[in-house]
C-alpha cells in the first residue's frame, strides 16, 4: 500500500512538473478548390496536441503540403515538436521537426510535410510537442500553413485535347507556308 501511494505521488508530481496538457481542434472545413490555410498557436506551455481537421470534396484530388515553425528564439521552444497526417484514423505520414540555429545560437524547430496527393475523404493534421518558456510568463508558439494545390494529374481531358489540336494545326500551317512561299534571296525559275 505504501509503495502504491509513493508511486501515485511520483506520477502526480511528474504530471504537475511537465505542465498542463493542452489540446485544440480546429476545423478547416471542406476543400473544393486550391487554397492555403494559415495555422498558428501562440499560447503554448507544456504538452500540447493541436488537431486541424478538413475534408477533400468528392471528385477532387489535391497536392497537400504543410510547413510549421517555431521561428528563431532564445526565449521559448518546443521540445519533441512533431506532426502527423491522418486519413480518418489511419496514419499516412509522420514527421519530426528539424532544428536549425542562427549563428547567434537561436534555435528554430521546423516541420515540413512533403507534397502528397489526397483524394476525397476526411483528414487531420496533428501537431504535438512540449512547449516551454525560458522565463516566467513566456509562452511558446508556432506558425505555418497547410497548402492544397491542384494535383499533377488533374489536367482536364478536353483542355488537353484542345491544346493538342491547336499545336497540330500550327504545325500543319507552318509546313504549308514553307512549301507555298520560296525562301527570300533564292532565285526562282519563271
Amino acid at each position: 500500500m505504501r509503495k502504491c501511494k509513493s508511486l501515485m505521488c511520483a506520477v502526480l508530481a511528474a504530471l504537475v512538473m511537465s505542465g498542463p496538457a493542452q489540446a485544440a481542434i480546429i476545423s478547416l472545413g471542406q476543400v473544393v478548390s486550391p487554397v492555403v490555410f494559415d495555422i498558428a498557436n501562440g499560447a503554448l506551455l507544456g504538452n500540447f496536441e493541436d488537431r486541424y481537421t478538413f475534408s477533400v470534396a468528392p471528385g477532387h484530388t489535391f497536392e497537400f503540403a504543410a510547413f510549421a515553425s517555431t521561428g528563431f528564439s532564445n526565449r521559448f521552444g518546443i521540445d519533441e515538436f512533431a506532426g502527423s497526417l491522418f486519413a480518418g484514423e489511419n496514419l499516412l505520414i509522420s514527421v519530426d521537426a528539424v532544428r536549425r540555429t542562427t549563428p547567434e545560437g537561436f534555435p528554430s524547430d521546423d516541420l515540413l510535410f512533403s507534397p502528397l496527393a489526397l483524394a476525397a475523404g476526411d483528414y487531420s493534421v496533428v501537431l504535438t510537442g512540449d512547449a516551454f518558456g525560458a522565463f516566467e510568463g513566456i509562452t511558446a508558439s508556432y506558425s505555418g500553413n497547410l497548402s492544397f494545390a491542384p494535383a499533377a494529374g488533374n489536367v482536364s481531358t478536353p483542355g488537353t485535347l484542345v491544346l493538342l489540336m491547336a499545336g497540330l494545326m500550327g504545325l500543319v500551317i507552318a509546313i504549308k507556308n514553307r512549301r507555298t512561299y520560296p525562301k527570300r534571296g533564292s532565285i526562282s525559275n519563271f
